[in-house]
């Protein structure tokens, strides 16, 4: 059921209306390497914390992450959407530009807003796998590497 409401949380962001990336930002989305959908398996906190991410070739993007504790199955944590792009000069980076990010802080008891800042994401990819370094969207003033898989 829960997995049920994230895709038409997804489905529903992807229907949003997304503001132009900023200037820094260059245009040429159409990737192979990098369009489409990506999840992840990782930990957050304690618990294990499963992350997707879809990148559209028309520039928009999709990111959720779903807490599968015991206390709190399958519980989303994060869901964002927006527009990614290229960084100026430099295709090893990707600008995303967040239209919309709600997160679940430890010490809250839902989805929030939360801040809006793009992010500058370092990227390199092989066969299936993706590797992102970008800014933690529970502790944004520390990085982390994420391997992604084609999904």
């Amino acid at each position: 059921m829960r997995r049920a409401l994230l895709l038409v949380s997804l489905l529903v962001m992807g229907c949003t209306v997304v503001p132009e990336p900023d200037a820094t930002a260059s245009s040429s989305t159409s990737h192979p390497e990098l369009v489409g959908t990506w999840t992840a398996r990782g930990t957050w906190m304690s618990d294990t914390l499963i992350q997707r991410l879809a990148l559209f070739p028309d520039g928009r993007y999709l990111r959720a992450a779903t807490d599968s504790s015991v206390a709190a199955p399958d519980r989303t944590v994060l869901l964002e959407d927006g527009l990614w792009s290229f960084a100026s000069q430099d295709t090893g980076k990707l600008v995303l530009a967040p239209s919309s990010r709600l997160t679940y802080p430890a010490t809250a008891t839902a989805l929030s807003p939360a801040v809006l800042v793009p992010d500058t994401v370092a990227w390199a990819s092989s066969g299936d796998s993706l590797s992102t370094t970008l800014r933690r969207w529970w502790a944004r003033d520390t990085f982390q590497t994420v391997v992604w898989h084609r999904s």
